[in-house]
C-alpha cells in the first residue's frame, strides 16, 4: 500500500498488505481493514506520516468505518452472530439489523447514512439517523445493486450514491434528498461507482468497463472456443450432449433489458429468443424457462421461450426475485426458487398445464442460478440455505444434508449415476472441478479449467457441466477500472 500527497508524486509505504482504506481523518491518521480472506477483517488505525498499522477491531465488514468530521471517533459496521451492528462509538451499539452497510457522517456529524441490505433479497436501501440511533428514516429504497458508499453533499442537503435500479443496468450516479427525492446526476457508458466527495464538491469515482467472456469444450473437440456474443455474456444452461448452449446477455449490447439466447457450442451464430435471464433448457430442447422483470405495468414473471417457432407463455406472475430452476426428467413440471412478496426465498415445483405452484422447501432456501440441482431420477432437488446445502425430496420429507462442502464451494450438476455432485470453486485460475460424494463428503479432482490467451483472466468464475463430465462451458468477468477526479457535477 503507498500514500500519494496530491501536489507530488512522492509515494510512501506502510507495512500492511492486503488492506482496504476505509476512511482518511481530518487529523491525518486511516482507518483501514486489514483482511486475510473473506469480506470482514480486522479494523486497523495508522498515521498517514507512515509506519506500521494498530490493531483495533475485528470482524468489521468492507467499508464499514467512518470518521467523525473532527477525527476523533470512528463509526464501525461489524458483523456479531450473523447480523451486522452499526456502532458509534466502537461499542455502542445504536443499529443491529440483518444487513447494514458504509456508513457515513453528514458534513456537521449530526447524522449517519448508511445502505440498509434485506436479508430477504427485497433490494437495497438509503438509511439516515442521527448518532444515538434515533430518528431513523428510509431514504429510498428496492435498488437491486449498489456501488462504493453512500456520501454526503458538502452542504449536507443530499446523499449521493451509484446504484442500479435493475440488474441488467450499470450503476449510475443518484442524488437523494432528506425527504427521499431522487434525481440522476449522471449516467456514462461502463459503470461508476463513487467513492467519496470532498469539502468543496470534487467527486472522487471509480469508472469500471466489466466485460463477461464465455468458453467452452463439447466432447470431440480438441480445443476450447469462445462462446462470449456481446459484452456481457452469462452462461445459464447446457444440453445433455453439450452441444446447445443457453445464456444471458446481460451488458449495454443487450440494451435496457436482459435477453435470453441459444448457441451451438460448435460455435455457430446465437439466436435471440427473447428478454429475460434465462435458467434451463427443457429435456427435449424445445423450451426455455427464464425469470423476466417487471416493466411498463407488466409484474416480474416465469416465462417459457420457444427455442423455434412458436409463441412464449408467461408460467407464474405472482412470485417475485426467481432464481434457479430445472426441468423434471418428464418435461411436464419446472423446479424454481422463488419469493413471495414480504418473504424469504423457497424452492417450488409448478406444473406445465397450470394450477398454483407446491413450495418444497422451508423459506430461506434458493437455487443458485447457473446450476441442475434437480437429481436424474427427479426425486431430489439440491437447496442452498446460508454456506449450507441440503437435498429436498420432491415427494416430501425431511431434507438431507449435503456433506464436504467447503467456504465458496459450488455444486453445479449432479453426476450421470446420480450419486455425486459436481462441485467448483467461484474464484480463482486455474479453475478446478470436483466429484464430491454427498454422503460421505468424499471429494475427486475431476477437471482443471485453464482459460487460454484470447479469454486472459478473471474473476467469478461460472461453470456449466454435462453429466457425464464430458463436456463443459464456463465464464468468466473482467473488470477494467480507472479513478477520476471529477468537478462540476451538480
Amino acid at each position: 500500500m503507498y500514500s500519494t500527497r496530491p501536489e507530488s508524486p512522492e509515494s510512501r509505504p506502510f507495512d500492511f498488505p492486503n488492506a482496504d482504506i476505509l476512511a482518511i481523518s481530518s487529523a491525518g491518521e486511516m482507518a483501514v481493514l486489514l483482511r486475510e480472506r473473506g469480506a470482514t477483517g480486522v479494523l486497523a488505525r495508522a498515521p498517514l506520516s507512515g509506519g506500521a498499522a494498530r490493531e483495533v477491531l475485528a470482524d468489521v465488514i468492507y467499508a464499514g468505518a467512518d470518521w467523525t468530521p473532527d477525527g476523533k471517533q470512528l463509526a464501525v459496521v461489524r458483523l456479531v452472530q450473523g447480523k451486522t451492528r452499526l456502532e458509534f462509538p466502537i461499542g455502542n451499539v445504536i443499529q443491529e439489523a440483518a444487513g447494514a452497510a458504509s456508513p457515513r457522517f453528514s458534513p456537521r456529524g449530526d447524522r449517519i447514512g448508511f445502505f440498509g441490505v434485506s436479508a430477504e433479497g427485497l433490494g437495497t436501501s438509503l438509511v439516515v439517523m442521527d448518532t444515538s440511533g434515533k430518528g431513523r428514516k428510509t431514504l429510498s429504497k428496492g435498488w437491486k445493486d449498489i456501488a462504493g458508499v453512500p456520501c454526503w453533499s458538502p452542504d449536507g442537503s443530499e446523499i449521493w450514491m451509484t446504484a442500479s435500479a435493475d440488474t441488467s443496468q450499470m450503476y449510475a450516479l443518484y442524488a437523494v434528498d432528506l425527504a427521499g427525492k431522487i434525481r440522476m446526476v449522471t449516467r456514462v457508458p461502463g459503470s461508476l461507482e463513487l467513492d467519496d466527495i470532498s469539502r468543496d464538491g470534487r467527486v472522487l469515482v471509480a469508472h469500471h468497463t466489466i466485460l463477461r467472456t464465455m468458453a467452452g469444450l463439447a466432447m470431440g473437440q480438441e480445443n476450447e472456443l469462445v462462446l462470449s456474443w456481446l459484452d456481457g455474456s452469462l452462461p445459464a444452461d447446457l444440453s445433455p450432449d453439450g452441444k446447445t448452449l443457453i445464456f444471458t446477455e446481460t451488458g449495454e449490447g443487450s440494451g435496457t433489458t436482459p435477453a435470453v439466447y441459444l448457441r451451438r457450442t460448435d460455435g455457430g451464430a446465437a439466436v435471440r429468443l427473447g428478454e429475460g435471464h434465462g435458467l434451463a433448457l427443457s429435456p427435449d430442447g424445445k423450451w426455455v424457462v427464464a425469470s423476466v422483470g417487471s416493466s411498463e405495468g407488466k409484474p416480474e414473471r416465469l416465462v417459457l421461450l420457444p427455442t423455434g417457432a412458436g409463441e412464449s407463455r408467461v408460467m407464474n406472475e405472482r412470485l417475485e426475485n426467481f432464481s434457479g430452476a430445472a426441468w423434471l426428467p418428464d418435461g411436464r413440471e419446472v423446479v424454481f426458487a422463488a419469493q413471495e412478496k414480504g418473504h424469504r426465498p423457497r424452492i417450488f415445483v409448478q406444473s406445465l398445464e397450470g394450477g398454483d405452484p407446491r413450495p418444497l422447501s422451508p423459506e430461506g432456501v434458493y437455487i443458485r442460478p447457473s446450476t441442475n440441482p434437480l437429481s436424474p431420477d427427479g426425486k431430489f432437488v439440491l437447496g442452498i440455505s446460508g454456506a449450507k446445502a441440503s437435498l429436498y425430496p420432491l415427494e416430501g420429507g425431511p431434507a438431507r444434508p449435503v456433506a464436504g462442502l467447503e467456504a465458496g464451494d459450488v455444486p453445479v450438476q449432479w453426476s450421470e449415476e446420480g450419486r455425486s455432485l459436481y462441485v467448483h470453486h467461484f474464484s480463482g485460475l486455474p479453475h478446478n472441478v470436483w466429484l464430491l460424494d454427498p454422503e460421505s463428503g468424499k471429494k475427486q479432482p475431476w477437471l482443471e479449467i485453464k482459460p487460454g490467451e484470447s479469454l486472459g483472466g478473471g474473476v467469478g468464475v461460472e461453470v456449466l457441466l454435462t453429466r457425464d463430465g464430458k463436456s463443459y462451458v464456463y465464464g468468466m468477468q473482467r473488470v477494467f477500472s480507472e479513478l477520476y477526479v471529477v468537478e462540476g457535477l451538480r
